[in-house]
């Protein structure tokens, strides 16, 4: 099966699948409470595989495995094509933030997704059962002065932009997934399937995939009823363009930066990673009560 795994904001960790990451806090999960110190002696329990950008700008990766059994990693660019895409339509990309696709091994450029310019904090999920990538991105551009409407100067109409693609080369046009409200804005987004079946008894109803979203707002103090951490796909065909819905408060994402999460439906348990320059690990089977992982999954 193709599987993906996030590691949001640092293209230049060691990439590894979701089950070798996990393998590193599976098991080792501590009551919620503050975030756990890094031991003295931390090291991975995986082999690294290295690949990065060429792009000094570019920042969310995402690596997976795809239906080929070959490794990929979706990149976040900055607005110089030239360096990641070569053959890109320089006008099309010139100022504006994208994602391209490189096959890992290698780093061939698969696909420098034109559909994609003028977002920025991408992140991929694997259909596995549809044998389709979807990839998800904040209406915010990071290439230049080119402002969307998740700018942190606009912060009215911000979404979440979505694209899929079946052969990692053609892709589909941006469809506004998840509105959020306005005087909120979006940073990094992290998106799973989980289990219509596994979910159905949930205390939020069956739900074909879910969200985790990294909002800023702009009038401080927030309401907190008006606080949101989570999106609920309601859909049942696979179709990730619509069909979201999102859950304000009291649900509160356990991780604060670089959020993406990953559903376990034998446990029914939602896994949340993140954190900025160390990556920790909190599960949940409600998304309200969370216990930490005792130790990083990467630094």
């Amino acid at each position: 099966k193709a599987t993906v795994s996030v590691l949001n904001c640092f293209p230049h960790l060691h990439y590894t699948t979701m089950l070798s990451a996990a393998l590193c806090a599976v098991g080792v999960l501590s009551a919620a409470g503050a975030v756990p110190p890094v031991p003295k002696d931390w090291a991975p329990l995986y082999p690294g595989e290295v690949f990065t950008s060429k792009n000094g700008g570019s920042a969310e990766s995402s690596p997976f495995k795809w239906t080929d059994g070959k490794l990929y990693v979706m990149h976040s660019s900055g607005a110089r094509a030239d360096t990641d895409c070569p053959n890109a339509n320089a006008t099309a990309f010139a100022g504006y933030s994208f994602f391209h696709i490189r096959e890992m091994a290698s780093g061939r450029v698969v696909a420098c997704v034109e559909e994609s310019i003028g977002h920025s904090f991408f992140s991929a999920a694997v259909d596995n059962e549809r044998g389709r990538l979807w990839v998800f991105g904040s209406a915010q551009n990071r290439g230049g002065f080119k402002a969307g409407p998740c700018q942190q100067t606009v912060s009215e109409g911000c979404y979440v932009g979505a694209w899929s693609s079946e052969d990692l080369v053609t892709w589909t046009p941006t469809a506004e997934s998840v509105v959020v409200p306005d005087k909120t804005m979006i940073f990094n987004t992290g998106v799973t399937f989980t289990s219509l079946d596994a979910t159905k008894e949930s205390p939020f109803g069956a739900h074909q995939a879910i969200m985790v979203l990294e909002p800023r707002y702009a009038t401080k103090p927030v309401n907190k009823s008006e606080m949101y951490s989570f999106a609920l796909n309601r859909g049942t065909d696979g179709d990730l363009t619509k069909n979201w819905e999102l859950m304000f408060d009291p649900l509160a994402r356990p991780i604060e930066g670089c959020p993406t999460i990953r559903y376990d439906p034998e446990e029914r348990m939602y896994y949340v990673l993140g954190g900025g320059h160390i990556i920790i690990m909190a599960r949940s089977k409600d998304l309200i009560t969370w216990e930490w992982a005792k130790q990083p999954m990467a630094m």
